[in-house]
């Protein structure tokens, strides 16, 4: 494991069995849904062109009281969407607004490379 996993904080990882047209790295972050529950906790993978490619949304009122890497259900312009609280190496804090279709697209991503999921220790996943 290249660093320590963290809920909430964006990470590199290679794509160990590279097929044609896919990506030769994802950017991983682990997440849990807005309860906070345990089981729901998993680990999605993006492109770095998906994640140029969502909004970041400016919330100062409530930036503080969100918690890194949980996906909170929101309806903005009468639309569901979600909002994800994360840390990247190169800005910090970021809220971005992921919808329902992204959210699908790196969960099923994780599911075509299981090989590329890196787990969570022991002792990181109890203090989590």
């Amino acid at each position: 494991m290249s660093e320590k996993i963290v809920m909430g904080k964006m990470f590199s990882i290679e794509n160990k069995n590279k097929k044609t047209g896919e990506n030769e790295k994802y950017i991983a972050v682990y997440v849990e849904d807005e309860s906070g529950n345990e089981e729901t906790e998993r680990c999605l993978l993006f492109t770095e062109i998906e994640l140029s490619d969502m909004e970041k949304v400016v919330l100062p009122f409530v930036k503080n009281t969100m918690k890194k890497g949980r996906i909170y259900s929101v309806i903005i312009d009468k639309k569901e969407t979600n909002l994800l609280k994360v840390e990247t190496e190169r800005n910090g804090n970021i809220i971005f607004r992921v919808s329902n279709s992204q959210l699908k697209s790196a969960e099923e991503r994780v599911k075509r490379n299981p090989e590329d999921v890196e787990k969570k220790d022991f002792i990181t996943d109890l203090l989590d």
